[in-house]
C-alpha cells in the first residue's frame, strides 16, 4: 500500500475556499497534504478522519520571497495563536489545519485585510489572463486562415492547432476571475466576506486547462520531432530561449530564493542569471551563425546541391555553364505541403532563385498562391501585373517587377516563384519544360 500520492494542483488564489473543502475531503479519504510544488501537490497517508483547514492569503508575499522569509515566519506564529497549525504554502496561499474538535478562530476577519487580498493578489493574476486573451484570439484566427509560411513545416501546423486549444480554458479562467473580482469588490464595500468558488467548478476548470495544455504540448512536441526527422532543426533551436527562461525561473524559485536576501536582492540575482544566460545564448548564436561551416544553414537543413528528383531553374539553363560560386538548397516538408523548397545559384555572370510549393490538394495550392500574390503586392519595389501564362505552361502567371526578372506561376499541382538576373519572358520555353514534365 502506497503511503504517498501526487495530484495536479488546480487551485489559485481566488479558489482558496474551494481548496479548504478539497483538502477536508481528501483527509476524510485518508490523505493529508504534505507540500505543494510547481505543478503537483503531494499527500501522505493518514488515518481517515475529519480535519478542518484554513487557507489564508498572505498578500505581501511575492515569488522573490523565500517561504522561510522572517516576515512570513512571524505571520505564521501569529496564526498559531488562533489554534491553527501551519501545514505548507502555495505561493501567497498559506495553508493551516487543525483537528475537528480543536478550538480555532478565523484568520481573516478584517475588511482591510480582505481588500488588500483583492488588490495585491487577485488583481495581478486577472491582469495576466487578460493579457493572454488577445494573443490566443489571434492564434485562433490564424487557425481558420493560416499563412502559407505556417503550413510548410510540421512545427508551424502544430502551433496552429496547439495555441487555440488553450484558448477556451484561459477564457474560462479569465471570465471566472473577472466575475470573482467584481463580486469581491462589492462584498468588501458592503462589509461582507469574500466570495467562495464552488469546488466542482474549480476542479472542472483546472482539469480542462491541464488537459488542453498537455494536449497542446504533445502536439507541439510532435511538430518539432517531425521537423527534426525531416532535417529541419531551427524550430527546436528556437525553443532554447523560452525553455532557458522557464528553467532559470523554476530553478531559481525552488533553489535560488534565499531567506537571507531581501526581495530586491533576490530580484537582482534572478535578473543577473536570466540576462547572463540570454547573453550567452546570443553570443553562442552569433558565433554559430558566422562560423565557416555555416551553422544556421545546417539548422535550416541546407544542402550545397540540388537533390535528384527536384525541379529548379539553374544557371546552366540560361547558358551559364561555369561552376556556381554559391549553391544553397533549403528543403521544407509538412503533412499539408509535402514538397516545398528554395534553391539558389550564384556566379559572377548571374544568379537564379527558385521557390517551390506543392500542397496535397488543388484548393490548398490555390490558397497558398493567393497569399503569395498578396504578399508580393505589399512588398516595396514590386509592380505586380498579370501576364499570359500559356508560354510558361502555367494556369496563372504574374510578373513581379518592372525588370520582368521575377515571376510567380500557378500550375495545377504546384506553385513556382522565380527570380533571375534577366527578363524571364525569354526563358519561357526552358521554364515550361522544367516544370510541366
Amino acid at each position: 500500500m502506497r503511503n504517498k500520492k501526487r495530484r495536479v494542483f488546480l487551485f489559485s488564489a481566488p479558489d482558496y475556499r474551494a481548496l479548504e473543502q478539497y483538502l477536508a475531503k481528501e483527509a476524510e479519504k485518508g490523505w493529508l497534504l504534505e507540500k505543494v510544488g510547481v505543478l503537483f501537490a503531494q499527500f501522505i497517508r493518514i488515518e481517515p478522519r475529519k480535519v478542518k483547514f484554513q487557507v489564508d492569503i498572505y498578500s505581501e508575499h511575492s515569488v522573490f520571497d523565500s517561504p522561510e522569509d522572517p516576515r512570513i515566519l512571524e505571520y505564521r506564529e501569529l496564526c498559531l495563536e488562533n489554534g491553527w497549525k501551519f501545514l505548507t504554502s502555495a505561493g501567497k496561499m498559506q495553508i493551516f489545519w487543525a483537528e475537528e474538535d480543536e478550538e480555532t478562530s478565523p484568520l481573516q476577519s478584517e475588511i482591510s485585510i480582505e481588500k488588500s487580498i483583492v488588490a495585491k493578489t487577485i488583481k495581478p493574476e486577472l491582469v495576466i489572463f487578460l493579457i493572454c486573451i488577445p494573443a490566443l484570439y489571434l492564434a485562433l484566427g490564424e487557425l481558420f486562415n493560416p499563412g502559407y509560411h505556417s503550413l510548410v513545416y510540421c512545427s508551424g501546423i502544430a502551433a496552429l492547432i496547439a495555441y487555440p486549444l488553450v484558448f477556451l480554458p484561459i477564457l474560462l479562467y479569465t471570465g471566472d476571475y473577472l466575475l470573482w473580482f467584481v463580486r469581491a469588490n462589492l462584498n468588501v464595500r458592503k462589509g461582507r466576506a469574500l466570495p467562495a468558488s464552488k469546488l466542482n467548478w474549480v476542479l472542472f476548470r483546472g482539469r480542462l486547462l491541464y488537459f488542453m495544455t498537455s494536449l497542446a504540448v504533445l502536439i507541439l512536441f510532435w511538430g518539432l520531432l517531425k521537423d527534426f526527422m525531416n532535417g529541419y532543426y531551427y524550430p527546436l533551436y528556437k525553443m532554447l530561449f523560452p525553455v532557458t527562461g522557464i528553467t532559470v525561473g523554476l530553478l531559481f524559485r525552488t533553489k535560488g530564493v534565499s531567506a537571507k536576501r531581501t526581495r530586491g536582492q533576490n530580484q537582482s540575482v534572478f535578473a543577473f542569471l536570466l540576462i547572463g544566460m540570454l547573453i550567452f545564448l546570443n553570443v553562442t548564436t552569433n558565433i554559430f551563425a558566422n562560423s565557416a561551416s555555416g551553422g544556421f544553414d545546417r539548422l535550416l537543413g541546407a544542402k550545397n546541391e540540388l537533390p535528384a528528383g527536384y525541379q529548379a531553374m539553374q544557371l546552366q539553363d540560361i547558358g551559364v555553364h561555369e561552376e556556381p560560386e554559391q549553391i544553397r538548397f533549403y528543403p521544407q516538408k509538412s503533412i499539408l505541403v509535402p514538397r516545398s523548397f528554395e534553391y539558389y545559384e550564384r556566379s559572377e555572370k548571374g544568379y537564379f532563385r527558385t521557390r517551390f510549393w506543392q500542397a496535397r490538394d488543388e484548393a490548398l495550392n490555390e490558397r497558398i498562391f493567393e497569399q503569395l500574390l498578396n504578399a508580393e503586392e505589399r512588398r516595396p519595389y514590386r509592380e505586380v501585373k498579370e501576364t499570359l501564362p500559356t508560354p510558361y505552361g502555367a494556369e496563372r502567371a504574374y510578373i513581379l517587377n518592372e525588370r520582368e526578372d521575377a515571376i510567380l506561376l500557378r500550375y495545377r499541382e504546384k506553385i513556382v516563384l522565380l527570380e533571375g538576373g534577366e527578363p524571364l519572358i525569354g526563358l519561357a520555353e526552358q521554364i515550361k519544360s522544367k516544370f510541366t514534365l
